[in-house]
């Protein structure tokens, strides 16, 4: 309660010290101006607040008294600027403009790059778009503020975004990279970035979100018309045993006002990663209750390089999606996406345990063979009005994945093989209705059931049969009242969570259960006001758990609090604080010994264990979209209790993971932010990355509890510009590093490990249509042991009128094998893996 009513105190001083003025701008004759650029600027000339007036006329400005403010700018195109003494102003002051007339000889006319209305962001694609640039994903990377990660997911000012409109309509869905790898740039207009939103329009002004979306705005040629386009590449290896190589693209597209469709069929074997177009980037704010289960493919992947470098695919992917309008408000929507993915990969390794005595390594070297056959379809009715809301959203998925292969263990030949199939069925409900006087009663019930059946074939040739049946649901209503300037949320609810598992390993068949039973109440109370937004809530809980003839029953208390404060019009500051009460479930407490990879084997001890979170975050961003700079910085600490301390041994080939009685504390401290500025200049966009955390853990080594931290953090620096029209360079260069401490036997720390990996690519227009592409890639390390690794790729394409003829040179120089060593808590990898030989491709695209 004194920490609370510490952090109650700064609030009020806080918001006590916020000023505003108020006002409205007129012409001469008293006619409201609408869109009129207004700043407060101090006595060095610097922007301390900016806003414009709205359709009447009328703004609000807000600022910090101690900023001290000199003079208000008024300014509008057609008008005459006004500079007025700050000191002589008072609110519900009128300020009329003169018209103005300019005599210009000659006038070129550009798009303003970043334009900003209330908390929507109008990015111009023309304003960043390069010669080089194909799809809108690659035009997003450029802008400053937003950043297109590795998966396909977009992040604005370090958080991802929670929905991607095309058009103000939601078509995509959790699966937008679809769209934004697929959707040309130059079918768009501009992209929107529209900050704190709230999806759902009954909560707008009621709940706050963190997170922004993005909404693509098309050109009009690309409207209300159905499109497409069609790629078809081909070549060979250049090496002793020629392959032959493809690359294709069929894509259709139609976006009109009451129908919106994508569908394509894509494949190649060139290693391009095709995957990420189908998996859910996000699932927004509703968990599917997805199972990942225990047994994975078999794979080894390389964090360092890209993937394209080092994998051997065969991929298709057929995808579709269609969405309906079906009435003002109503979306019908319809998603199958089929994923067929053959991969190949040739890998040695070490394997250091730093949590066994003596330090023992292991050695493997793996050729595997993955597939991967995965089905997905989702059917979602949605009504999102200003006073109502209805979701009802049926999603299924079912996989016929397997891998195998074979290894050189410890100099012994042995055989692979997993199957880790799994098959899900999701029926999402939710109803949102507003109630007079500011109140709203919000249902929910949401229901999934996993049946995981995998096989794995373990190193000593024997067969485990492994087949785990989930059904999890989660149910609630919540009605929410309006007292004076309060939101008030009473939210009651009951989770039920039914988990089996039947393993069949060397004919012994063990059967277990787990039933997890919670009523909770949770009741929260929030206040909005212009300068900060503050909610707090308690969840009270009743938990009953069971397993196999045994039960016990919990009581849990989880106090959360959200605080946004907007400091000024391009500051803000968020903070949150929350404890959590996770149970150990289903797979966690298991006590059948089970193998979850071909050698390695983990035994819990089917006791009842409930982990205590306490998390806090804090950020802060600044944002001045007229001069191009954004700038986000964000920290986090988890404080974890009651974790379960494994014991592990190296038996007979076998790494066993075995639950003791033993728990320990953890803690984890996270530092991130990112600074990115375009200029005018060469449309020049640059920005600076920087993550780094601490993790503090305990590791049992010979009966001995040791304390661990694990460091890791990664540096970039990324840069876009075209100095002259000839000439463009793109490029990014990255300091990855990882550190192991041992703090009680140094012995067993691994030391520091250093990665450096640098882009820099050249895009050359010697001619009208013409492009010659230069990409470089270069990775070194600290490591002396560790080969330098340097590849070149080239390109040279020519586009006449709605085609482009592509001939492409992939890995002209470089190694043939590649070598990383990378850490976990527990294990030290040094990895090796084939890369792609020399390859020649020639691509043709139409545009139909």
């Amino acid at each position: 309660m004194k920490h609370l009513f510490i952090i109650v105190f700064m609030l009020c001083f806080t918001h006590l010290s916020a000023q505003s003025l108020k006002g409205k701008i007129t012409d001469t004759n008293g006619k409201p101006l609408d869109a009129s650029n207004i700043m407060l600027i101090d006595n060095k000339n610097n922007t301390i607040a900016y806003t414009f007036s709205g359709s009447s006329g009328y703004f609000s400005i807000s600022y910090k008294s101690e900023s001290n403010p000199v003079s208000l700018v008024v300014s509008l195109v057609g008008y005459e600027k006004q500079l007025l003494p700050f000191n002589g102003l008072n609110n519900d002051c009128i300020i009329k403009l003169r018209e103005k007339q300019y005599q210009l000889k000659e006038v070129k006319i550009t798009a303003q790059r970043i334009r900003q209305s209330n908390d929507t962001l109008t990015y111009s694609v023309a304003g960043f778009k390069q010669k080089q640039d194909r799809s809108i994903a690659d035009v997003i990377a450029k802008m400053p503020g937003m950043d297109v990660k590795e998966d396909g997911h977009i992040e604005f000012q370090g958080k991802a975004i929670n929905k991607f409109y095309i058009e103000g309509m939601d078509l995509m869905g959790s699966k937008y990279s679809q769209a934004s790898e697929n959707l040309a740039a130059n079918k768009v207009v501009s992209v929107q970035v529209l900050q704190n939103h709230q999806p759902i329009k009954a909560l707008r002004g009621v709940s706050f979100s963190e997170q922004a979306a993005l909404n693509i705005i098309l050109t009009d040629n690309a409207k209300g018309a159905w499109a497409g386009s069609l790629d078809l590449g081909t070549g060979t290896t250049i090496d002793k045993s020629k392959k032959l190589l493809y690359d294709c693209r069929l894509m259709e597209m139609f976006f009109g006002k009451k129908m919106q469709d994508l569908s394509m069929y894509k494949n190649n074997n060139t290693g391009k990663d095709i995957n990420k177009e189908v998996i859910d980037i996000t699932d927004y704010f509703r968990s599917i209750h997805e199972e990942k289960g225990i047994l994975a493919p078999l794979s080894n992947s390389v964090s360092a390089i890209d993937k394209d470098r080092y994998t051997y695919n065969d991929s298709h992917v057929w995808a579709t999606n269609l969405l309906l309008k079906t009435a003002l408000d109503c979306d019908l929507r319809f998603q199958l996406d089929v994923l067929y993915n053959k991969i190949k990969q040739h890998t040695s390794m070490q394997t250091q345990y730093l949590d066994l005595d003596g330090l023992p390594i292991v050695t493997e070297d793996s050729k595997i063979n993955n597939i991967e056959n995965q089905w997905k379809s989702e059917i979602l009715y949605k009504v999102n009005s200003d006073k109502f809301y209805l979701q009802n959203r049926l999603k299924g998925y079912i996989d016929f994945d397997k891998s195998d292969g074979s290894i050189i263990y410890n100099n012994n030949q042995k055989d692979l093989f997993v199957k880790p199939r799994k098959r899900f069925l999701t029926e999402d409900f939710q109803l949102l209705k507003n109630l007079k006087h500011g109140n709203s009663i919000d249902i929910s019930s949401l229901t999934t059931y996993n049946y995981l059946p995998g096989q794995l074939l373990t190193i000593n040739g024997k067969m485990e049969e492994l087949n785990l049946n989930f059904l999890a649901s989660s149910n609630y209503v919540n009605f929410k009242q309006k007292v004076g300037k309060f939101y008030i949320d009473n939210k009651i609810g009951a989770d039920f969570y039914n988990q089996k598992m039947r393993v069949n390993y060397s004919d012994e068949i063990t059967d277990n259960t787990y039933k997890l039973f919670t009523l909770y109440a949770n009741p929260c109370m929030s206040i909005m006001r212009n300068k900060y937004k503050l909610t707090f809530s308690s969840k009270i809980s009743y938990a009953h758990q069971y397993y196999n003839q045994k039960s016990c029953n919990s009581f849990w208390i989880e106090p959360s609090l959200d605080w946004n404060y907007t400091m000024n019009a391009v500051s803000s500051f968020y903070f949150q604080y929350s404890l959590q009460e996770q149970p150990q479930m289903g797979k966690e407490i298991y006590d059948t010994p089970i193998f979850s990879s071909y050698r390695t084997k983990i035994s819990n001890n089917g006791q009842f264990e409930t982990h205590t979170i306490n998390q806090i975050y804090a950020s802060y961003k600044y944002s001045q979209p007229i001069n191009g700079i954004f700038i986000n910085c964000n920290s986090s600490i988890h404080f974890g209790t009651n974790n379960v301390l494994y014991k592990s041994t190296l038996s007979d080939d076998v790494y066993c993971s075995t639950a003791t009685n033993n728990r320990y504390a953890t803690s984890n401290y996270t530092l991130d932010g990112s600074f990115s500025k375009a200029f005018g200049w060469a449309k020049a966009v640059f920005s600076l990355d920087a993550i780094y955390s601490w993790n503090n853990y305990k590791v049992l080594i010979d009966g001995l509890i040791n304390s661990a931290q694990m460091q890791n953090g990664v540096w970039s620096f990324h840069y876009s510009l075209r100095p002259i029209q000839l000439f463009s360079i793109e490029g990014r260069s990255s300091l990855i590093l990882s550190k192991s401490v041992n703090k009680d036997n140094p012995l067993f720390s691994s030391g520091t490990i250093k990665y450096y990996t640098h882009k820099l690519n050249f895009n050359i227009f010697p001619f009208d249509k013409w492009q010659l592409t230069l990409k470089n890639e270069f990775y070194h390390s600290t490591e002396k042991s560790i080969k330098n690794n340097y590849f070149c790729d080239a390109a040279l394409s020519y586009s006449p009128k709605r085609c482009e003829l592509q001939l492409m040179f992939n890995n002209i120089w470089g190694n043939d094998k590649y070598e990383q060593r990378y850490l976990s808590n527990s294990v030290q990898n040094y990895t090796t893996c084939q890369l792609r030989p020399r390859e020649i491709i020639f691509k043709v695209s139409f545009d139909l």
